[in-house]
């Protein structure tokens, strides 16, 4: 694909600096069509950030949408993806995948998956911009500036009962906390930090804190409990967010596992469902992790919103004195 885009995009030139030629637009482009290429260009960007691309890579995807015509043949990756791309924001309301609907055109297994990943974020983003659409919420998920007192209200009202029953239930193993609280959780001496951003950091992200956990003095037989919540709440991000981070930190009462995310957020009408039914699953949800978490960690604690989530593993320090 770089051979191609190279070929499309870059002129030829003497000296060693890349110069960079964006695709020409149409002669006549309206709002909408302007507005639709846009969102052709931003899923095609994602599939090429997913496919690891570099990111001139997947910034000339999007340009490219622009000008990017539904051609018969479609032998490189580069028509496949932005083809993709066109046929979602065509049918992204209908719940047959795009993949189904063309299945003349091959694809490998590696672009098959990031495609797939990537129709599920679409229609997911399609389904909340429908919900706030009937809440009168904008595509933030905020109501409108007239509104936003009442509605604020609201919705704090109904967290807080959320929380409180949630809390209960779980016999204050699981907290929903604010994003203002997650930094108090944060404090302390900082062990680890860990990028995520691909599979090889999840295995990273196990074998530094089973150093760090030795390093504590943690029982053994509580490691290998926590190592394996924590790979559950790592890999996650990378199922339902672009990126994240895993810090271990610890203080006088207890050591911390700190998983951040910039993906969706969990929905709050679904975590009854989540926290409390072992087994429940979504494309969007943990499936057995929340179920898994509070029985390896004496307390989950969750912080979500649409830009992002937090979920907090404590190990209380007192199990490894014992």
């Amino acid at each position: 694909m770089k051979h191609f885009i190279d070929k499309m995009f870059r002129p030829s030139h003497k000296d060693s600096k890349t110069q960079s030629v964006f695709p020409s637009l149409p002669a006549h482009l309206t709002k909408r069509d302007a507005q639709q290429r846009a969102l052709v260009g931003w899923i095609a960007r994602r599939v090429g950030q997913l496919l690891t691309l570099e990111v001139e890579e997947s910034d000339f995807l999007f340009y490219a949408a622009f000008s990017y015509q539904s051609k018969d043949d479609k032998k490189n990756e580069f028509d496949k993806i932005l083809y993709f791309a066109e046929r979602l924001v065509r049918y992204g309301a209908t719940h047959k995948s795009v993949l189904e609907k063309a299945p003349d055109i091959m694809v490998t297994p590696t672009l098959e998956n990031c495609l797939t990943k990537v129709e599920e974020e679409y229609r997911g983003d399609l389904s909340r911009d429908r919900e706030y659409q009937i809440s009168g919420r904008d595509d933030r998920g905020h109501p409108p500036f007239a509104a936003q007192t009442k509605e604020d209200d609201w919705n704090k009202r109904v967290w807080q009962v959320y929380r409180d029953v949630i809390f209960a239930a779980t016999q204050k193993k699981f907290l929903l906390i604010t994003n203002q609280e997650v930094d108090s959780y944060r404090r302390g001496n900082v062990h680890l930090e860990v990028e995520i951003k691909e599979r090889a950091d999840i295995t990273k992200c196990r074998e530094d804190a089973n150093h760090v956990f030795l390093k504590l003095g943690c029982a053994p037989s509580s490691i290998m409990g926590r190592l394996l919540v924590i790979s559950e709440a790592v890999t996650n991000i990378l199922k339902h967010a672009e990126h994240g981070k895993m810090m271990l930190v610890d203080d006088d009462h207890s050591t911390r596992a700190v998983i951040q995310d910039k993906g969706p957020g969990f929905s709050i009408t679904d975590l009854p469902n989540t926290t409390l039914l072992a087994g429940y699953s979504t494309k969007k949800s943990l499936g057995q992790g929340f179920t898994l978490m509070m029985k390896m960690s004496d307390q989950v604690l969750l912080a979500t919103s649409p830009e992002g989530s937090t979920i907090i593993l404590v190990f209380n320090k007192k199990q490894d004195k014992e």
